[in-house]
């Protein structure tokens, strides 16, 4: 096996100049970059090559960062795994994905098995709030850096990095509103993103000096195509008069079911009814006609969110032993949404 000794012998240094270059630790200062670049030149010849783990072991650096949460099958979230993967690499970390069923849906269960893979961060994805809560609480009881991801309500002591879907709603429903809209309606839903959403809309609306209509407002579910059909169908399959001229749909999969529908019933879009998603996944770019929407940068998120928890990790170890419990300062992260202009909007037929 190769030793410190074999490498320091055939870069003609003193075993302790390689330790302190191969270590790579402050000490590693001291040394000269001629003589930094002989002995990695000599560790390369021998193929030598780092343990990490019994650095990890001996100094509790592991640069493991955890996910949990997030269905890596949808759009989205590959998205933002993606750049989670991209940040996490460029600053030499390893990301680890920790699947909520599999520690059966226990914030206890994933902050103990974060501890067993010395994990030294964790990102939350898409979590239940009561889960999410119940994951702050003993994170920080273990003291261990978190950082919520793609999440529209606030807690305190918690690094949280979203898009900005106020300014996403305004942009939509302005657009409307320039077209000639003002029976616009909305498909939501009850989870806290999708109420969030529909709270904007119903400000937006205000601002604009619209009234919404009592059932105008309805709810789906992101994942739920038949809950979106349905409440498609309550706003379409009327008497046209009574249909909205506009709806803005809080989800991409919710604006492609209420497509079909517009579809069965003869509603043609955008003659008769325009329509806006939200997120801008790939298939809202294929559909029928190419559906305008709202892009949410998921990609950015997810390297930020890794950035935010790196800075944290950071911050700690700047000041000293983490033996002690450390508060973890409020950082929110609201990162730009944006209008994109399809076929699926357009003027009010007069």
């Amino acid at each position: 096996m190769l030793k410190m000794s074999d490498i320091a012998r055939h870069a003609g240094v003193s075993p302790t100049t390689v330790s302190f270059v191969l270590n790579d630790g402050p000490e590693g200062e001291r040394i000269s970059e001629q003589t930094r670049q002989k002995v990695l030149r000599a560790a390369e010849e021998l193929g030598y090559r780092s343990n990490h783990l019994a650095r990890a072991m001996r100094t509790g650096d592991t640069r493991m960062l955890g996910l949990l949460g997030g269905r890596s099958a949808e759009e989205q979230v590959g998205r933002m795994l993606e750049g989670a993967l991209i940040a996490a690499d460029k600053e030499g970390y390893t990301l680890k994905l920790l699947r909520l069923d599999a520690i059966d849906n226990s914030a206890h269960q994933a902050i103990r098995r974060a501890s067993e893979l010395r994990l030294m961060g964790m990102i939350a994805l898409h979590l239940p709030a009561s889960i999410l809560n119940e994951l702050h609480i003993e994170a920080a009881k273990y003291n261990t850096p978190l950082v919520v991801l793609d999440a529209q309500y606030e807690m305190p002591d918690v690094a949280q990095v979203t898009s900005d879907d106020v300014s996403g709603i305004e942009a939509g429903v302005a657009h409307l509103v320039a077209l000639g809209h003002s029976r616009i309606a909305f498909i939501g839903g009850l989870t806290d993103t999708l109420t969030a959403r529909k709270e904007a809309f119903e400000a937006a609306m205000s601002r604009h000096g619209l009234a919404i209509e009592t059932d105008f407002i309805q709810n789906s579910h992101f994942r739920l195509r038949e809950t979106s059909l349905a409440a498609a169908r309550a706003l379409l399959c009327r008497e046209s008069h009574l249909r909205p001229t506009a709806i803005f749909c809080s989800g991409d999969l919710i604006a492609l079911a209420t497509l079909q529908v517009a579809a069965e019933v003869g509603v043609r879009v955008p003659h008769d009814l325009s329509l806006v998603g939200f997120a801008n996944l790939t298939a809202s770019e294929f559909a029928t006609p190419p559906l305008t929407t709202i892009e949410q940068p998921f990609t950015e998120m997810g390297k930020v969110a890794v950035e935010t928890l790196l800075g944290i990790i950071s911050s700690r170890s700047n000041e000293g032993s983490t033996d002690g419990k450390k508060s973890q300062p409020f950082i929110k992260r609201v990162l730009p949404t944006q209008l994109i202009e399809r076929a699926s909007t357009g003027r009010i037929a007069r």
